[in-house]
């Protein structure tokens, strides 16, 4: 580019910057791009090229002309002008003089932002929900309609079937909530909880079903349970305070039970036992759930992991149940402690508790299936009230009747009954009752306490002493009540502990239901520890004077003694073992002593790799027991020897194993107790697992010590503290098992997989199933690609029925029946706006007894549309067929129509046929054609 013409554009420039400093010249891309990158200094100077004098005219006159003109003309010269350029000076200065910063100030946030972080993004709502209007018309049997229709509501034009779970954290920064809500025509009514939670400050509140606990630091007014209620907290510098009113849920019991020289499984006396309150001790040793032992909370149930219970243990269980006997009561209460710093710090608690309803008023059904063996047991959910069960059994494939109370046993140790008519097998048996009413600390009561604890060195460092007295009583006009007096001191000095108490609770105190391993007693008891170096030494003495009640208000004293010395070692390699002797005599009628070696180690190999435990029990006593007819005094000698390793051998590949062995001597003879297990797992890769198990045990002929008692256990059931089995330790009776199982996992390719089982188990005892069974299973998943899913699994079982349990192992075949079971199906979901699904499931069963047996095959097949993204049609029709009892042939046809409302919000609109019909033409119960429309709101969260 000529010098010249660079001047003259310079000189345009600056004119242009001193009467118009408002506007930034931007020269265009075509031009600039063919300037030099900076000036040479020996350019030649050229003349300037005269300016257009209506230009400058129009710069200096931009104060009164508008600015988008001077742009405008400015553009037409061939420069590049901003869309801000005209803006008046004296509002927007020239870019290239310095000016002073000007903050903006933040913008609100917005009302959804707000709301979608502090409420949507903590609360989770998960399950679903349908809310139905149905109208149809029946022809025939409307029972079985309303029976097997919208899940047993069929006689209800509206229904609302569902369970969704709503929980929220810290929302609007402060409030918990958790809520369950469960709407079926069979339901769990404790699976209906609603809590609230408010946390701010020193303050904290929760309403609803919350697990409650007041300052507890009384040892006679322990209060912690599951409650439907409000518990009110109060925290501030040195105070707290803490305040309960609220309905309970259940009830808190602490059970013996005597040990049948076998892991178990040990009933508690009550199904629907809440897993995080059950404590466990064995002889005063806590057990720990998941490590020694495992609870089946249904049934109620425990069984031991890694060792067997001899005949001579007791086992102690504490723990809140829900049974539907369950009396319900109100439950008030209020604790208050405040630190005085060293002069200790005062407690002051009172409870109290009163009955209302009845849950004898409540009818239970409960459904069987039958066996064909006379005096079979069949475990109800709870005791049935005497005088009002029913039971109505099948007599022929149309036909039942309810039979008379001669023809059937209630037990009155365990909630369960028996037939002792002959009935058909694999049949229907209903059972109606009410429950029985099971409220351990009967009557209204309440309980005032007051503690006072000493610390003992800086800040309580060294120990403590405290002092605990209450004053509990029952508020009717029996005239029970009593004052429980109490005082504990602990002390620690290097490696020194120690810690002894004195506790006198008299058999006339009561408190309102709590957990825990209280009872009325008079007792003291001593403790020492001592640890130095890689060694622990300890003594412990405990001599208490026990009240037991018998059921029939009358207490009975029983003194038991225990003394005990152990030596325990461990080093960081992970070796470990101890040494422990101990002596427990008790004496109510007569006097038992017995005395206990115990031996026990650990040891670590192979680069921890290997890890091997053992241990030794030999047991001598005297006292008295069953010889097979009468209860007299005699000695037994007991000696159990046990092991297990876990061994990782590295490939993948690791083993698992326990052994254990007891024999004992008694009046009444010999007898051995058998436990083992073995467990191989491999995985050699991502694509195998393989795992196999074998379980072998054996209580063995001696299983159970009638009469003999060590004095552990003796006063928790039954007491002022919580409910149980009035009287003394609870008998499991013989128990044998034996079981294998073998499992394998082969995922073939990324779209093949397969499972392989194969089992087989034999239990007798009193408690057990009493039977035999084989089987084996197969499933296998294909993946065919485009969203398509083949899948097929057969299962066969083989089941011998056992005869008399009292017979020991050497029991004979009285019965056998066979199943074999399938599905397939075949899934798909491809890309577009079809669905669809075709399936097949089948079962057959067969053998000796009653009907010879049962056959059924179904088939459905599935096909959706999706018309845009909020409307869908389908289409759906099963077809069924059942031979032997109660043969039927069923036809199902249904087309619906859906819209999604919003989110997760849908409405369906579904045409509905059905027509069942029973292949016995003489036989009218049970059929029935029905045809009619059905709208449902449907709300479906997932999970």
């Amino acid at each position: 580019m000529p010098a010249r013409s660079r001047l003259s554009i310079t000189a345009l420039a600056l004119v242009a910057s001193a009467t118009a400093p408002a506007v930034v010249w931007t020269l265009p891309q075509a031009f600039t791009s063919r300037l030099p990158l900076r000036a040479t200094a020996t350019a030649a100077p050229t003349p300037m090229r005269k300016i257009d004098p209506e230009m400058m005219r129009q710069l200096r006159e931009r104060t009164t002309r508008p600015a988008p003109e001077i742009a405008a003309n400015a553009e037409k010269a061939g420069f590049k002008v901003p869309v801000d350029a005209g803006v008046p000076s004296t509002q927007k200065p020239n870019v290239s003089i310095p000016t002073e910063q000007k903050t903006e100030a933040p913008k609100p946030k917005s009302s959804e932002g707000w709301l979608k972080k502090m409420v949507a993004d903590r609360v989770d709502i998960t399950g679903n929900r349908i809310l139905g209007f149905h109208q149809h018309s029946v022809d025939g049997d409307r029972t079985a309609f309303d029976n097997l229709t919208y899940f047993g509501r069929g006689n209800r034009q509206f229904t609302d079937d569902g369970q969704m779970t709503v929980q929220g954290r810290k929302v609007l920064g402060f409030l918990d909530f958790d809520m369950a809500v469960t709407d079926n025509r069979i339901q769990d009514p404790y699976n209906q909880r609603t809590t609230l939670s408010y946390a701010r400050g020193p303050l904290s509140l929760s309403y609803g079903d919350v697990r409650a606990n007041l300052t507890n630091t009384n040892q006679f007014t322990p209060f912690s349970r599951t409650l439907n209620g409000t518990v009110l907290g109060w925290r501030s510098g040195r105070m707290e305070l803490k305040a309960v009113h609220s309905v309970s849920r259940g009830s808190a019991r602490t059970v013996s039970i005597e040990g049948s020289n076998s892991a178990g499984p040990y009933y508690l006396q009550s199904g629907r036992v809440l897993a995080d309150s059950l404590e466990i001790q064995v002889d005063g040793q806590a057990m720990r759930l998941g490590q020694d032992y495992i609870l089946d909370s249904d049934v109620g149930a425990i069984t031991f992991i890694n060792r067997t219970i001899s005949p001579t243990s007791v086992i102690v269980a504490t723990y809140e149940g829900q049974s539907f006997s369950d009396a319900n009561g109100n439950l008030r209460g209020a604790g208050m402690t405040y630190d005085f710093g060293r002069v200790g710090r005062v407690g002051f608690t009172m409870v109290e508790q009163t009955g209302m309803g009845d849950a004898s008023s409540r009818t239970v059904e409960q459904y069987f299936v039958s066996s064909n063996i006379p005096g079979t047991w069949y475990m109800l959910d709870t005791f049935p009230r005497e005088g009002t069960m029913q039971i109505r059994i099948p007599v022929s494939a149309s036909s039942s009747r309810w039979l008379a109370p001669g023809e059937y046993e209630v037990d009155t140790a365990l909630p369960r009954f028996r037939i002792l008519t002959d009935t058909f097998a694999e049949q229907t048996i209903l059972v109606n009752y009410r429950p029985k009413v099971v409220q351990s600390v009967v009557g209204d009561r309440r309980t005032m306490g007051v503690d006072w604890r000493l610390p003992i060195g800086k800040k309580g460092k060294s120990g403590y002493l405290q002092f605990d007295y209450a004053d509990g009583r029952s508020l009717g006009n029996d005239g029970i009540g009593g004052v429980a007096k109490g005082a504990t001191f602990n002390y620690k000095h290097g490696d020194l502990s120690l810690r002894t108490g004195l506790r006198d609770v008299p058999s006339t105190f009561v408190t309102v239901e709590s957990r825990g391993f209280n009872r009325n007693e008079r007792a003291w008891n001593v403790d020492m520890d001592y640890a130095r170096g890689r060694y622990t030494y300890g003594l412990n003495h405990n001599n208490s004077s026990i009240g037991v009640l018998n059921g029939e208000g009358i207490t009975q004293s029983s003194r038991v003694a225990t003394t005990s010395g152990f030596l325990n070692y461990s080093d960081p390699s992970g070796t470990q073992w101890g040494l422990n002797q101990s002596r427990s005599v008790s004496r109510r009628i007569y006097e038992t002593q017995l005395d206990t070696t115990s031996l026990t180690g650990t040891k670590l190999f192979l680069k921890d790799r290997l890890s091997l435990n053992m241990g030794l029990d030999y047991q001598t006593g005297r006292g008295p027991m069953s010889n097979g007819a009468a209860i007299e005094m005699g000695n037994l000698q007991m000696s159990t020897a046990r092991t297990g390793f876990d061994w990782r051998l590295g490939g993948g590949l690791g083993m698992n194993g326990r052994v254990g062995i007891s024999r004992i001597s008694t009046l009444k003879g010999d007898g051995t107790g058998r436990d083992a297990q073995i467990g191989l797992n491999y995985r050699p890769n991502e694509r195998w697992t393989v795992s196999a198990v074998r379980i072998d045990s054996d209580s063995g002929q001696t299983a159970t010590l009638s009469g003999f008692s060590s004095g552990y256990g003796v006063g928790y059931g039954g007491n002022g503290f919580s409910g149980g089995a009035f009287g003394d330790v609870l008998a499991s009776g013989a128990s044998s098992l034996q079981s294998n199982q073998l499992s394998a996992d082969f995922r073939a390719s990324d779209r093949l997989s397969l499972t392989g089982r194969a089992y087989s188990s034999r239990s007798a005892g009193d408690l057990s199933s009493n039977a035999d069974t084989q089987g084996y299973g197969l499933a296998v998943n294909y993946d065919l690609g485009r969203f398509t899913n083949l899948a097929f699994s057969l299962d066969r079982s083989s089941t011998r029925f056992l005869g008399d349990a009292s017979q020991g192992t050497g029991l004979s075949f009285t019965g056998r029946t066979e199943s074999t079971s399938y599905s397939l199906s075949f899934v798909g979901a491809p890309k577009g706006r079809m669905t669809y699904s075709i399936g097949a499931t089948g079962y057959t069963s067969g053998g000796a007894s009653g009907f010879s047996g049962q056959q059924s095959t179904l088939w459905d097949a599935n096909l959706g549309y999706r018309l845009n993204g909020r409307q869908r049609v389908s289409f759906a029709y099963t077809q069924g067929l059942s031979r032997g009892y109660y043969g039927q042939n069923e036809s199902l046809a249904s087309a619906a129509y859906e819209y999604r409302l919003w989110g997760n919000i849908a409405l369906r609109g579904i045409y509905r046929w059905r027509n069942v019909a029973n292949l016995n033409a003489t036989s009218a119960l049970g059929a029935y054609r029905s045809r009619g429309l059905d709208l449902e709101l449907s709300f479906d969260f997932g999970r």
